[in-house]
């Protein structure tokens, strides 16, 4: 006489059976349905001549746009190169300074160059790279 398989034997096998699939799935969905790490990046644009804000006295103030052209937000830190025999500083009266930006987030930095050896006023330019 053949032995038949007992409904509870039945049963465990059949739970783990869909255990096993649910698992694989999620697993099979998790390698494909990865999300894309996130990323920062920074553009400056070329100086443009601008004037002094309000109180500055600085003879030339020269305005750079940074923009975050990453998916995340970024710390970005920025320093001013002063043109040869110029000093080139922030508003805050340093060469470097931090920005936080949103992604695709611009904001404006203002340099002031002052001449250290003769009246004339040459642009600086500025170099961003992203922290971390």
């Amino acid at each position: 006489m053949p032995r038949r398989a007992s409904p509870f034997g039945s049963t465990v096998a059949f739970v783990a059976l869909v255990a096993s699939l649910g698992v694989a799935g999620s697993l099979v969905y998790l390698l494909i349905a990865r999300p894309v790490a996130e990323s920062t990046g920074v553009e400056v644009s070329a100086p443009t001549a601008d004037v002094c804000p309000v109180g500055d006295r600085a003879p030339v103030c020269y305005r750079f746009e940074v923009e975050n052209t990453g998916d995340a937000v970024g710390t970005f830190d920025c320093r001013t190169l002063p043109p040869s025999g110029s000093q080139a500083v922030f508003q805050n009266g340093e060469s470097r300074t931090v920005l936080i930006l949103g992604p695709a987030q611009v904001e404006s930095l203002f340099v002031k160059v002052t001449p250290l050896e003769t009246d004339v006023v040459t642009q600086p330019s500025m170099d961003c790279v992203a922290n971390g």
